[in-house]
């Protein structure tokens, strides 16, 4: 699985290889939880990452996701279907 970073006024994050609405789901909460870069870009160790299932694997398609951040609370994940089996974490805030 290819995972990049890219730091612009939103967190940018892609990862691939997503084949089902279910896999998109499990896949995110995975990235959020796992990827010491995502640490960095919003303060704090991730945990217990929560996302909706997307309605469908379509291009466009948008999603959210909630994760604790140490000492920071409850942040909220906006993600975009952005290619076909690729996803990206367009915002976040708390």
């Amino acid at each position: 699985m290819r995972r990049i970073v890219i730091t612009i006024p939103l967190l940018a994050l892609v990862v691939s290889a997503c084949s089902g609405t279910e896999s998109y789901k499990d896949q995110t909460e995975d990235f959020l939880n796992d990827d010491v870069q995502v640490e960095n870009a919003v303060g704090g160790e991730v945990s217990d990452a929560s996302c909706d299932e997307p309605d469908n694997t379509d291009v466009g398609t948008e999603y959210q996701c909630t994760a604790e951040v140490a000492e920071l609370g409850t942040a909220t994940f906006d993600v975009l279907i952005n290619e076909k089996d690729s996803f990206l974490v367009t915002d976040f805030n708390f």
